[in-house]
Formats: C-alpha cells, sequence, structure tokens
C-alpha cells in the first residue's frame, strides 16, 4: 500500500469502503455467473464491519483479518426493484460511506435524491437484481431489513475475510479512490 487508507477518507464513499465493495464484486461475479450464467447487479455491505485501515507498507494476511475479524459469509440475494429503492432510500438517511458497488447515488446539497441509476441504468421497480451482500445484514444487522424482503438466497460459499485474501493476491500494490459511485453536489 502506497499511502494509509480508511473508512472515513470520503464523505459518502471511502477508499476502503470502496475496496470491500469492489473486491467483493470482483471475486463473487464470477463464481456467482459460474453457478446461474448472471451477472451481480450490485454489491451492499456495511461501513461497520471495517474493521482497521490498511496502512502504508505491506499487506498480508493479517491485513484482512484486522479488516474483517468476524466470520460474515457472503450471500447473494434476489431483490425487487421496490427494495432496491428502500435501499437507496436508506442510504441517503445512513449519510454514511457504506461499501456499494453497481450503484449511483447523487444528491444535492441538502441530501435530497437528484439520480440513482444501477450500472447506469434507470431502476425497472418490477425487475429483479442480484445484490450480494452478507448473513450479518441478511439477518438485518445495521437496521438494513430490506434485505429479509429477497425472493431467493443463494451462499456463494466465501467469507468476506477470504474475499478479501484473494483480492490482495492480485495486486501488486493497491490504488484506492473515492469516486461517483456516491456523491453530493449541486
Amino acid at each position: 500500500s502506497p499511502v494509509k487508507y480508511t473508512k472515513k477518507d470520503g464523505e459518502l464513499n471511502s477508499t476502503l469502503s470502496n475496496l470491500f465493495a469492489d473486491a467483493t464484486f470482483e471475486v463473487c461475479n464470477p463464481i456467482y455467473n459460474e453457478i446461474s450464467n448472471e451477472n451481480i447487479d450490485i454489491v451492499l455491505l456495511n461501513m461497520g464491519g471495517i474493521r482497521s485501515i490498511i496502512s502504508e507498507g505491506e499487506i498480508s494476511k493479517k491485513t484482512a483479518f484486522e479488516l474483517m475479524p468476524f466470520e460474515n459469509q457472503i450471500l447473494l440475494l434476489k431483490l425487487k426493484g421496490s427494495v432496491i429503492l428502500e435501499m437507496v432510500e436508506f442510504l441517503i438517511k445512513e449519510r454514511k460511506s457504506h461499501p456499494i458497488y453497481g450503484l449511483q447515488i447523487n444528491l444535492d446539497n441538502n441530501y435530497n435524491l437528484k439520480d440513482f441509476n444501477i450500472n447506469g441504468n434507470k431502476l425497472n421497480l418490477d425487475e429483479y437484481y442480484n445484490v450480494v451482500t452478507t448473513d450479518y445484514l441478511l439477518k438485518g444487522g445495521d437496521n438494513m431489513n430490506f434485505f429479509a424482503k429477497n425472493v431467493k438466497t443463494f451462499d456463494l460459499k466465501i467469507k468476506m475475510r477470504d474475499v478479501l485474501i484473494n483480492y490482495f493476491q492480485n495486486f501488486d500494490t493497491l490504488k484506492l479512490k473515492t469516486d461517483e459511485r456516491f456523491t453530493k453536489n449541486e
């Protein structure tokens, strides 16, 4: 790691939150695609699950254990578009840099929704989306009760910590950043 990364180095998305979401997509999408011939649309994890920082210097398995000391299992849920809308409303209300992938949410300076999409596409309230999260959040952790409204659950048979380890093994140097996935502007 060329610099220190934290979960609080951005307002609505942070370098570590983005790492968790991106790593989850990168590692889990091939797993789910092999099972279903479908892709993951959205990843939503919780900021509170990130328990450490990444310091400047070498990254090891110990880093992954420090970041994610829990036994959280990764699950894929089928959620209707109307539940995705609840998810977006929750994220706006929370105003935290929860790890998200696949959603692009833009707020005005008063935290009112200006626009959002899923991988560049408008939400279809009647369509079903493939959303990855953890077993902890499926059970209502961090008040993410909307996950209970899923119509199908797939166990991807990988723990969040192992996602991080697999991801770290594929990169010589981390280059994390905040981006446009969750923003506030005029």
